[in-house]
């Protein structure tokens, strides 16, 4: 069964409206969005952000489908993409629209990362979308086509490893490194999902993605992760990025 989040289409939007419309309380406003199981309109999903926090919702047409915990995992990682958000709440659904969830309390980009199932897995073809969702939203062009993704992460003598939401199948973050398989290794790229930061994942990666290759060594460009790539044991060196023939 395949759960997502979507925009609702023009043909959609009625949809989004009756339903929330009498499930809902009228103070919980903000973005909504649809939820889709297998393609088909299974629910909605809502975002009503205050300050830093962004409060969660998911509302099922029906109770057939058991979808609220993939939805509020998807709404989080949404929102917590978004800079000004820090923490989530996440609320269920009211049975009726003025009930409020008296157990829900925020949780920072930290704690709620901390609450998902995460597995460290080979890059698969299924995957070249979600790391080029991963490269357009950092500004690395190379990979933001799927397609481009798909051939360079399993191109010879490459190793890439995923991180991948075992609950939302999301990819949370991908290490791609280069190598002769004996001794040198040049790692390409590493990017976390900005809703999996700060609980070890790129540390896990580096680590796992370099054991793989069968370097010795690992050779890499940074403008902006030094403090990171000075926690493991090594040394700075100069480096540069050329286009010969540009």
């Amino acid at each position: 069964m395949s759960i997502t989040l979507e925009v609702p289409d023009p043909a959609e939007v009625a949809f989004v409206h009756s339903l929330t419309r009498s499930r809902v309380a009228g103070s919980f406003q903000g973005t909504r969005l649809i939820i889709k199981v297998d393609g088909a309109a299974a629910g909605v999903g809502l975002i009503s952000s205050h300050d830093a926090n962004a409060n969660l919702l998911v509302v099922r047409a029906d109770a057939s489908h058991d979808l609220e915990e993939t939805g509020l995992a998807l709404l989080a990682e949404r929102a917590l993409s978004r800079s000004k958000t820090s923490t989530v709440t996440l609320h269920h659904t009211p049975v009726r629209p003025d009930d409020t969830d008296s157990a829900a309390h925020p949780l920072d980009q930290r704690e709620w990362a901390l609450t998902q199932s995460l597995i460290v897995e080979d890059f698969g073809n299924a995957d070249s979308p979600g790391i080029a969702a991963l490269c357009r939203a950092e500004g690395w062009r190379t990979y933001a086509d799927p397609d481009v993704a798909a051939q360079g992460c399993a191109a010879p003598g490459v190793t890439t490893l995923v991180v991948r939401n075992t609950l939302t199948g999301t990819v949370a973050g991908f290490a791609q490194v280069l190598s002769d398989g004996i001794a040198q290794g040049y790692l390409a790229q590493l990017i976390v999902h900005a809703a999996y930061r700060r609980i070890g994942l790129a540390r896990t990666l580096v680590e796992k993605v370099y054991a793989r290759s069968g370097a010795k060594r690992l050779d890499l460009l940074t403008d902006d992760a030094q403090a990171f790539y000075d926690s493991f044991t090594g040394e700075a060196k100069p480096g540069y990025r050329i286009y010969p023939g540009s």
